[in-house]
């Protein structure tokens, strides 16, 4: 057997070539290519980054850490509610209300307890104020407000009875009443009636009419 590289003999059954050393291609054996098997490159495939993942992770115009700041803001800023301007506007209009209420109150208080004394004060200014205080004023004493306003007692005769007549047309007396008490008579007793939460009592005796007024 010749060693097929150097081509010295080799004695039978040897597998090495006694002078290369080479090893031996024995007969049924096939030859083994002596060049060195092709080395296989690993493909790198590089991908370009997203647009989305490269402003994430590197934002162009700000630092990492304001960056980070600002975007935890906007996920826990809360959205803007109108909570505040639905409270100022009900607190608005509760103040208005109770104003409205304590204002009606003030006035029904002062056109119920004050009418009486106010009906007078109106009357004096459209007389004479000589005539006024001889008939109204003085000894005579015509208009008594009692009960803390409640009460109007008027004593009225022939000189003053325009007076007298003036404090119901303040006080919004219906003609009717004012019908009944000039037509009535000594024989008719007391006399009553009432309008607008007013009660007049009257009774005609001495030509003298005496007219009380309740609230």
């Amino acid at each position: 057997m010749y060693c097929h590289k150097c081509g010295a003999q080799s004695a039978p059954g040897q597998r090495f070539c006694p002078q290369c050393g080479t090893k031996l291609i024995l007969s049924g054996e096939p030859a083994q290519s002596q060049t060195s098997p092709e080395t296989k490159t690993p493909s790198v495939v590089v991908s370009a980054p997203s647009a989305e993942s490269s402003y994430s992770s590197n934002p162009p115009t700000q630092s990492n850490s304001n960056w980070q700041i600002q975007a935890a803001q906007s996920v826990s800023r809360p959205a803007p509610t109108k909570s505040g301007t639905s409270t100022t506007v009900v607190v608005t209009v509760a103040v208005i209300v109770a104003a409205i209420i304590v204002y009606i109150g003030v006035g029904l208080w002062t056109t119920r307890y004050r009418s009486f004394q106010s009906a007078i004060n109106a009357c004096e200014t459209q007389f004479d104020s000589d005539d006024w205080d001889s008939n109204v004023g003085g000894e005579y004493n015509m208009f008594n407000i009692g009960d803390n306003g409640r009460t109007l007692t008027i004593t009225a005769n022939s000189y003053n009875y325009a007076i007298a007549q003036c404090v119901y047309d303040e006080l919004n007396m219906p003609n009717s009443i004012q019908t009944k008490i000039d037509h009535t008579r000594p024989i008719d007793g007391t006399q009553t009636d009432k309008w607008n939460g007013i009660t007049a009592t009257w009774t005609y005796s001495d030509d003298e009419l005496t007219v009380i007024l309740e609230h």
